[in-house]
């Protein structure tokens, strides 16, 4: 019996030991794993003090069933997760137990972020105090870290703003705006702070008090130009391009793809801000290029450079296009597939009655290369003719018995529609003398004239028995015939539209008879190729700049001069001679102009003409020849 005690004595020694390693390994994180550092539960590991959870003495004793293989868990098997979900080393509520941790207290903040800062109770700042104003949310668990202090009325304060006890700022109505300093606009910012004024009611605004649509227009989430504040959603940047449309892309400039390429061809807009989300590039020369359609790194399609398709280049293109054309076309509007020559004339352009005399003023001689100036359009096919392009039937011969010539003026009677021609008058392929179409000799066809004559008078005259060599209007008109007394109000009755000696149209003080540009206002008149005549150049008129698409009379206007960053008031004899409008003079130019050589001007384009007279001649040539194969770039 007594050898029995002794060994009963050692079993309950043995297990009370047991008892022991198995608390120290529990203590110092040795059963279920290792501690796992955290800060709350440093005391427990050092003094071995018991938290208010205790551990179960039977071993064995699985509170926490279900735990997966591998997880470190405490003697009464329950891992972190279980027992502290959001692993801030205070115990969840309700926890079963410690954890291998282990964990302690109560923690009124779950799902605390990782490694954030916080309380006894488990509660980081941002789960007490939204705004981090640092007074204490409504329903805050706890005073968090840094303790906040009371219960705040006013969340979502702007950061770093001044605050009363509440918890608000002076834009969330801390103070009440009065006397000398109201809040017009009744929206929380009194007006001694409120940068923009006139906030549509109910609006919210940020601190400066402003709203977004004061700020950003456009909604585009970029600041406008100048804006005041960036509102209360804050815009960024500065919006270059204003009034992009709702929920358009657009890059960091607040710019859109429409905006920098209108056509969306790829090729940025002249002047574009930027280059758009999308990025675009280059300058577009052709703006309004069709969608899709191919078009060359100016931007420019083929049907914008080349409108009659005809491989020559329309006279005056921005580029040659995606599928090069050359030269300059003469004869534009020229029928799809229709032969033509290098001018872009077909034979129907230039010969429109197939006679082989051409056309007067025809642009060239066509592909089948007609000859002359026709003074008997509207030949019969077939129809034999002379030089001048008139088949018997037209008079170019003896009338036949039954239709005499009774004024012999070359016109047979039964085509005459001028009888009684004076003997030797010239006429006109209808038989009519200048006299008999305008009889004051104005340059405006008489009322109802029966043609324009041999000198082809233009208009209608609305003032027959105009004094011989006086200036009139485009009526017909002279001065002395609107405004008989010379006072510049025109005599009631007096027979013109708006043009005449006491007409002021633009009211830029010059009166519409000597005004040299009668729509726009231009009181200096100036005309900066009114002079070239004198100065042995061409391109000389009477328009004033204020009209003049071409300043300086040297055949580019002032829009193409500008596109080449070159003065439009200054003359270059490169870009005259550059008839083909190609930047280059060529052997072409000097094509188009010999083709004319000898004739007049008209019949012959004033745009070959290179010097001060009136035809085409070897001064014209040798002009050219000056500048040949130089480039407009050489212009100053």
């Amino acid at each position: 019996m007594h050898r029995n005690r002794r060994r009963i004595n050692h079993i309950h020694q043995r297990a009370a030991r047991l008892l022991v390693i198995l608390a120290a390994m529990t203590v110092f994180g040795m059963v279920g794993g290792g501690w796992g550092g955290d800060t709350d539960t440093a005391t427990l590991h050092a003094t071995g003090s018991v938290p208010s959870r205790v551990l179960s003495t039977a071993v064995g004793a699985d509170l926490c069933p279900s735990t997966p293989d591998g997880v470190a868990t405490d003697v009464n098997g329950c891992p972190v997760s279980r027992v502290d979900a959001d692993d801030d080393g205070i115990c969840d509520i309700s926890a079963e137990s410690i954890g291998p941790g282990p964990c302690a207290g109560e923690d009124l903040c779950g799902a605390t972020v990782d490694a954030a800062a916080h309380d006894a109770a488990g509660c980081s700042r941002a789960q007490v105090d939204l705004d981090d104003d640092t007074v204490c949310d409504i329903t805050a668990e706890s005073g968090g870290p840094i303790p906040c202090l009371g219960a705040d009325l006013c969340t979502g304060t702007t950061a770093g703003a001044a605050i009363d006890g509440d918890g608000c700022s002076v834009a969330q109505g801390a103070k009440t705006c009065s006397g000398a300093s109201p809040d017009t606009d009744a929206d929380g910012i009194c007006d001694d702070r409120d940068y923009c004024p006139g906030t549509i009611a109910t609006s919210p605004v940020d601190v400066g008090g402003c709203s977004r649509a004061q700020v950003d227009q456009d909604a585009d989430n970029v600041c406008d130009i100048g804006a005041e504040g960036a509102g209360p959603i804050p815009c960024a940047g500065a919006d270059l391009c204003p009034g992009t449309v709702a929920a358009t892309t657009h890059d960091a400039f607040g710019c859109s793809r429409s905006q920098v390429d209108s056509d969306a061809d790829d090729v940025c807009n002249i002047g574009g801000e930027t280059p758009g989300p999308n990025p675009c590039n280059g300058a577009d020369l052709c703006v309004g290029t069709v969608a899709a359609a191919l078009h060359d790194a100016a931007g420019c399609s083929r049907a914008q450079v080349d409108q009659d398709a005809d491989d020559v280049c329309d006279r005056g293109a921005e580029s040659n296009g995606p599928a090069p054309c050359t030269g300059a076309d003469l004869c534009p509007s020229t029928v799809a597939a229709t032969t033509h020559d290098v001018s872009g004339c077909s034979k129907a352009q230039v010969d429109e009655d197939g006679d082989g005399t051409c056309n007067i003023g025809a642009e060239s001689a066509g592909p089948a290369g007609c000859t002359g100036a026709d003074l008997c359009p509207s030949t019969i096919a077939g129809a034999s003719v002379d030089a001048d392009g008139c088949s018997v039937a037209q008079g170019t011969v003896t009338c036949p018995g039954g239709s005499p010539d009774a004024d012999t003026d070359g016109v047979c009677d039964a085509r005459d529609l001028c009888d009684d021609t004076a003997a030797a008058a010239p006429a006109d392929a209808k038989g009519c003398a200048y006299g008999q179409v305008d009889d004051d000799a104005d340059g405006r066809c008489d009322i109802n004239a029966a043609s324009a004559g041999p000198s082809a008078c233009t208009g209608v005259d609305f003032c027959p028995g105009t004094a011989a060599a006086t200036p009139t209007d485009a009526y017909g008109c002279a001065d002395d015939q609107l405004d008989s007394d010379g006072d510049s109000v025109c005599d009631i009755g007096a027979d013109t539209l708006r043009f005449g000696p006491c007409v002021d149209t633009d009211l830029d003080g010059t009166l519409d008879a000597s005004d040299n540009c009668k729509i726009v206002m231009n009181a200096a008149q100036a005309n900066g190729d009114g002079g070239n005549a004198f100065a042995g150049r061409a391109g000389s008129d009477q328009i004033g700049d204020a009209c003049d698409l071409d300043d300086d009379g040297d055949g580019y206007t002032d829009a193409q001069e500008a596109a080449l960053v070159e003065n439009p008031l200054v003359f270059c004899e490169i870009m005259r001679a550059d008839i083909d409008g190609d930047h280059g003079v060529s052997i072409l130019d000097l094509t188009l102009a010999a083709q004319k050589f000898g004739q007049s001007i008209p019949p012959a384009p004033e745009r070959l003409n290179q010097d001060a007279t009136l035809s085409i001649s070897i001064l014209d040539l040798t002009k050219m020849a000056l500048v040949f194969t130089q480039n407009v770039s050489a212009c100053t």
